[in-house]
């Protein structure tokens, strides 16, 4: 704050003086910008006298006025260094110099001038809260100075214009940048492919309690260790089971739902399949829609996915497969949290929208030998706007909206070490297609991370994923943050940065480059 009062309230333009002068603190015989800025410094005990002794009065101690009778020295003429410690002198008012600087704020130093402070000086000054100036010139701020961090003093070259007697207004020049602009398109190149690829993945958990819940094949007997348990046949092989108790009535209803499947292989992803393997628990919450169905019926309900009855500590089981080359995806769930559906009066797949919150972890393993896992801590994810399959309840068009606290890591075939990102998520929407013969998603919303601050993104074209891999093929977005902006593009997997002109190429998403981390 100080230094934007100091720079706010001068001329970039120093005038000689003959004499030593009230804030000459080089003794040159001149008073400049970053001159004003030590004394002010030194007044709130935020610099030692020693940056500026050349130029303090013979008490050693700054006051308002020798603030004033210093800006007034850079403007026409200067009050005199003096040896008595009872005073100060005080320029004249002159006319009003044309242009007046905006404040500039820099961390790196572009001028010649520098000051050393040495550590056994003391101010002796009092600080003072609040300075304003009483000159009849035009000097009418009365800013608070609040001590900040020191910051690197710099003189600013002064220009070669010359002040006028007529004042025309404030002239503001383009303002220097603090700092090198965050290079936002690396931070997201490679995590933003991880993060969709983590997040994703909810697909397969709504999929799997749709079919387990809506499988309507032919129920036959399977002996098993002397039991005969009914299973509905799933449409290519395997079976699901469905447990279900209901308790009261009318508003008071609920039911207690037990969601099996015993290897289900369904129409999936891609054209190809998907196998469940697990168990589904739902417990809904009263209200007086519920029902055992058949299909069981809830508008809302906690759930937890586990394994199978021998082993539910293993986790709810997902494998993908695509129709043209095979390629495999293998996910592990272990969840809990609530599930809240709108339903779709009279269709086949019983609902429009899902709304779940999700609680525990997601480990994916791929073909091309990469690892995604996420975990969720409380995170709310919607998904609508559903278009299913046709023989089935597995959706393969979808947008999911997230809210809440997430982490994404991942392991790249080949690489040392694995990558992650701790992220909050504020309507961040994930769009995706998987009808076709690889995953199209788009993403648009706000990620608060842990790695680089936060970051807003823009769709452009979606991102295209190939069965069994991890980062995109196709696909561009734009990303901003702190008002530094880039466009991220996958071309044949390589990835494209552009950012303030200029363009870099990487192998693909999992390049270290594009893995770096900027802790906040």
């Amino acid at each position: 704050m100080w230094m934007v009062l100091a720079l706010t309230l001068i001329s970039i333009l120093p005038i000689q003086s003959s004499a030593t002068c009230l804030g000459d603190c080089d003794g040159d015989g001149r008073v400049v910008a970053g001159e004003i800025v030590r004394l002010v410094g030194i007044a709130i005990e935020e610099f030692p006298e020693s940056t500026c002794a050349a130029g303090l009065n013979g008490d050693r101690t700054i006051t308002v006025d020798e603030i004033v009778a210093a800006v007034n020295g850079i403007f026409d003429e200067c009050s005199i260094v003096s040896p008595s410690p009872t005073g100060s002198t005080t320029a004249s008012p002159s006319p009003t110099p044309s242009a007046f600087t905006s404040p500039i704020a820099s961390s790196t130093p572009t001028g010649t001038a520098t000051s050393t402070a040495n550590p056994s000086d003391t101010a002796t000054a009092e600080p003072s809260p609040t300075i304003t100036a009483t000159q009849s010139r035009t000097l009418t701020p009365s800013p608070t100075l609040t001590p900040s961090p020191t910051p690197t003093l710099t003189d600013t070259p002064p220009p070669t214009a010359t002040p006028t007697q007529t004042p025309t207004g404030t002239r503001t020049r383009t303002p220097t940048p603090s700092a090198t602009p965050l290079p936002i398109g690396e931070f997201v190149g490679g995590k933003v492919a991880i993060v969709s690829a983590g997040l994703g993945n909810v697909q397969p958990v709504v999929a799997a309690i749709l079919t387990a819940m809506t499988n309507g094949g032919t129920a036959s007997p399977i002996v098993a260790g002397g039991q005969a348990p009914i299973e509905h046949r799933c449409p290519v092989s395997g079976g699901t089971s469905r447990d279900c108790t209901l308790t009261g009535t009318g508003n008071a209803k609920t039911i207690h739902l037990v969601l099996g499947a015993d290897n289900c292989v369904t129409a999936g992803l891609w054209g190809g399949t998907a196998a469940f393997n697990g168990m589904i628990t739902l417990d809904s919450t009263p209200f007086f829609t519920n029902t055992c169905g058949p299909p069981p019926t809830f508008a809302s309900a906690s759930f937890k996915m586990e394994g199978t009855p021998d082993d539910p500590q293993q986790g709810f089981v997902t494998v993908l497969r695509d129709a043209a080359t095979n390629e495999k995806e293998y996910i592990t769930w272990q969840l809990n949290g609530t599930a809240t559906v709108s339903p779709a009066a009279g269709a086949p797949c019983l609902l429009n929208a899902m709304t779940l919150t999700l609680n525990g972890t997601m480990n994916a393993q791929r073909a091309d030998g990469s690892q995604v896992s996420a975990h969720f801590d409380d995170a709310t994810v919607v998904m609508d706007q559903i278009i299913f399959n046709q023989t089935n309840c597995v959706p393969i068009f979808y947008r999911l909206k997230f809210d809440g606290d997430a982490r994404v890591d991942a392991a790249f075939p080949g690489a040392d070490v694995g990558y992650g990102v701790i992220a909050t998520l504020t309507d961040f929407f994930l769009t995706q297609d998987a009808s076709g013969n690889r995953t199209l998603s788009d993403l648009s919303g706000e990620l608060e991370t842990d790695c680089f601050g936060t970051a807003s993104l823009e769709p452009g074209t979606s991102l295209g994923v190939a069965p069994g891999t991890l980062c995109p093929l196709t696909g561009q977005f734009s990303a901003s943050s702190d008002g530094a902006m880039a466009m991220v593009t996958y071309n044949d997997g390589q990835v494209v940065v552009q950012q303030g002109g200029n363009a870099q190429v990487y192998a693909n998403c999992s390049a270290e480059a594009l893995q770096m981390c900027l802790p906040q």
